[in-house]
């Protein structure tokens, strides 16, 4: 009796001890597969320019609890990439076959669309992934989702095209530039960059509703399994094996013919939730992934570089769909291997700058750069004061852009975060 006394308090105790220890695991797991995605994020205490655009500095509201700053200088990579291919246009790079690596990936600079495309993919996707493997209990929302996505994207752009119509004198074209149709280059230069939003914007009508179907239940995971057999069939049919040239930009330029950029942004958005991808992708196995991938990259940017750009669109629209998949490993690697560009800090703050305000540029830098250069083509100029030009160009933009982003769009980030968007 006397030993049943002793021995009950302490089974007791120690079943009472492993239950908390238990439950204590189960949260740090959870807290784990939450903070995946996770930021260092704190609170400004000015607006100093070099802590608004810091990425440890930025407040919860603006970028989530989820912000990955490895995630931010790919968007700087990205944008620069756009802007010097742009450069290479304006200053009649085109004219002329590219010559080593530096001209060829001038020319083929527009492969930084393809790498937003895959981030778009891997970062909106987050929310019904992380739903759908059980690390979080929060169904994702399609009206905060349609929230986040309209205070972020329309903002500038419609000041944009705005000041486009105003400086055209002409607002025809405002109904359809507003509600995202394309329009080419009828309000050129601004216009020349809108396509890829049209094509976002599909993106993000699609999005959800195929996340809605993945998490609802297994008849709808099997509809959206159809569905996705379906465009393969039609992607193989017109894209893949078309029985003639294409003709025309708006089939290759959509989501269709764009849709495996994000698909793959998305799969890699769900191995990097996996622990398992984590152990696998050991730093030596991420610089071996990364070294080869870019090789890869490189070969392909090589053959297109050869041919016109209407052609590569044209004959080869396949060509993207390689380059989202280097693209997509290549942000495998980095967004897995912590400090990726934190190895050599001289490239992350400039990086991780141009990243943050890389919406800004991307629909500032051609016509600041076209208005500044061409007068000067069209005037003879030599090809070193091109070269000045451009490089002045580049200052002028990261300076217009800075101001677009804390006039224009950091206030539209804020009400963003204020609405739990």
């Amino acid at each position: 009796m006397q030993a049943d006394e002793v021995l009950y308090p302490m089974v007791r105790k120690a079943l009472i001890d492993n239950m908390l220890f238990l439950k204590k695991k189960a949260c740090i797991c959870e807290l784990a597969g939450e903070r995946r995605l996770s930021a260092i994020a704190g609170k400004p205490d000015s607006m100093n320019l070099s802590r608004a655009f810091s990425g440890r500095s930025l407040p919860l509201g603006l970028r989530s609890d989820r912000y990955l700053i490895e995630i931010e200088c790919l968007r700087g990579v990205a944008v620069v990439l756009v802007f010097v291919f742009h450069c290479w246009g304006i200053i009649g790079g085109k004219e002329s076959e590219p010559e080593g690596p530096l001209e060829v990936i001038a020319a083929t600079g527009n492969t930084g669309v393809t790498l937003f495309f895959v981030l778009s993919g891997f970062l909106l996707a987050q929310p019904w992934l992380r739903y759908r493997l059980g690390i979080t209990s929060q169904r994702p929302s399609i009206l905060r989702y349609t929230a986040a996505r309209s205070l972020r994207i329309l903002p500038l752009y419609y000041a944009v095209i705005l000041f486009a119509a105003f400086h055209s004198g002409t607002g025809a074209l405002l109904l359809p530039a507003a509600t995202f149709q394309m329009l080419g280059f009828q309000y050129f230069p601004y216009s020349t960059v809108w396509w890829t939003l049209i094509t976002e914007v599909q993106f993000y009508v699609t999005l959800p509703l195929c996340g809605f179907l993945l998490v609802y239940n297994r008849p709808t995971r099997i509809l959206l399994a159809g569905l996705f057999c379906l465009w393969l069939a039609c992607y193989l049919t017109f894209i893949v094996k078309p029985d003639e040239p294409i003709e025309g930009f708006a089939l290759t330029k959509s989501l269709f013919s764009r849709a495996p950029a994000f698909l793959f942004g998305i799969v890699v958005g769900a191995l990097y939730l996996s622990s398992t991808t984590q152990d696998f992708l050991t730093p030596k196995r991420r610089i071996a992934l990364l070294a080869s991938t870019f090789v890869g990259l490189y070969y392909l940017l090589h053959v297109v570089s050869r041919t016109s750009s209407r052609e590569a669109e044209t004959l080869w629209p396949t060509h993207h769909l390689w380059e989202g998949l280097c693209w997509a490993l290549v942000t495998l690697a980095i967004a897995n291997g912590r400090d990726a560009f934190r190895c050599v800090r001289i490239f992350e703050w400039p990086l991780a700058f141009f990243g943050k305000i890389s919406y800004s540029v991307y629909l500032l830098h051609v016509p600041i750069l076209f208005y500044l250069i061409y007068p000067a083509k069209s005037g003879n100029a030599t090809n070193a004061m091109l070269v000045l030009l451009a490089l002045l160009g580049a200052g002028l933009t990261a300076f217009v852009s800075t101001a677009t982003y804390l006039l224009i769009e950091r206030p539209a980030l804020k009400l963003k975060g204020s609405l739990g968007a």
